[in-house]
């Protein structure tokens, strides 16, 4: 039963390029829309009309430099991360990415949204099936038809009984009291937002741990992963390291993150024929807080410069203690008393011998 660690071995120069070209994806829009706000006028409309269809073209271009940075990112992520010496490899090109990108948006846009379950799946099969250890590649299998049941049932649903909640109480006040006043109606209003954003919170946090269940559901050689934590004791879990991370404002936050990471994978197995792959994370909650909250404070001191630098360290940090252990299942023994006829078939067997002997 000997464990054997994971290795991330990113140099971070790698990452540079694509971290400042993600820094410039989030700064752009706002500097396009403030060249927006501050030129041209009421008499120089069809200059500004031109404006916003640049912006909009611009807008497109945007989201293909996310995408862009998305498959940079992930594909740096994989090839860095290391087992036994050997690394992991990724082999599509972004080409194949940006054909499955375009085809799944459009189908997104023609279903009003219905496909992007499948959509979601057919980017983790991309990124998962394109991978390998030496010579042997994973396979996912996750389902879109699966994460659609999720959707419906822990964001769709309640959102519907949420929004429908309210309308009725809002139509019913306005009944009974007459037109509603402005005043009342922006009381309403906030009363609404509050309760709304609350209830999301909590509707979020069955949704997340089940889809990232979903997503769990890999293959690699004989090995099926899977997770089957128990569901309440995982929602309140999980439920209290964001409670407390928010009410800290955030101070709580790497505490959360290594709890959660340690949870998640000692939930995780790989089962094969022979033998049941375990993960596990040797948590240092002190040691854990201090480091990561260090890499925090030197990012924010930075402005961002340092990240490329942190998330380096933190990724060979949590991997140097990430573990994979092979439990060795038990060999079955049958009894012969277990067997059909056993008896007859051992009286045969003595009565054969007697008559060889003689």
């Amino acid at each position: 039963m000997e464990k054997i660690y994971l290795s991330f071995n990113l140099e971070p120069k790698k990452l540079i390029k694509v971290w400042f070209l993600f820094v410039g994806l989030i700064i752009a829009p706002y500097v396009l829309q403030y060249v927006a706000y501050t030129s041209g006028d009421a008499e120089n409309y069809p200059v500004q009309r031109e404006f916003y269809l640049i912006s909009y073209l611009y807008a497109i271009l945007v989201a293909l430099g996310y995408a862009l940075f998305y498959f940079k990112f992930a594909t740096i992520l994989i090839n860095r991360i290391g087992y036994k010496d050997t690394n992991l490899e990724f082999t599509e090109n972004f080409f194949s990415y940006f054909v499955l990108m375009i085809g799944g948006i459009l189908l997104c846009i023609v279903t009003l949204g219905f496909y992007v379950p499948w959509f979601i799946a057919s980017i983790n099969r991309f990124f998962t099936d394109y991978t390998r250890y030496k010579e042997d590649y994973f396979e996912f299998n996750g389902k879109g038809s699966s994460l659609f049941k999720i959707f419906l049932l822990w964001i769709v649903i309640p959102l519907v009984l949420i929004i429908t909640f309210f309308s009725v109480v809002f139509a019913a006040s306005g009944m009974a009291g007459g037109p509603a006043k402005p005043q009342m109606l922006g009381q309403y209003a906030f009363i609404f937002q509050v309760v709304f954003q609350i209830a999301f919170y909590f509707i979020t946090i069955p949704f997340f741990f089940l889809s990232f269940k979903w997503r769990v559901n890999t293959k690699f050689k004989d090995f099926q992963f899977e997770m089957d934590p128990p569901f309440f004791n995982t929602i309140g879990f999980i439920a209290l390291q964001l409670t407390l991370s928010v009410i800290t404002l955030g101070i709580y936050l790497p505490i959360a993150f290594v709890n959660s990471y340690h949870f998640v994978l000692n939930q995780i197995k790989g089962v094969g024929e022979e033998r049941t792959l375990h993960l596990n994370y040797e948590k240092e909650t002190k040691k854990d807080f201090l480091f990561i909250w260090g890499q925090f404070l030197l990012v924010i001191l930075t402005i961002g410069f340092y990240y490329p630098w942190a998330f380096k360290k933190m990724g060979t940090y949590i991997l140097s203690k990430t573990s994979l252990q092979f439990i060795s299942k038990p060999s079955q023994t049958i009894a012969i008393g277990e067997l059909p006829n056993a008896q007859l078939f051992s009286q045969a067997l003595a009565d054969h011998s007697n008559e060889t002997v003689d």
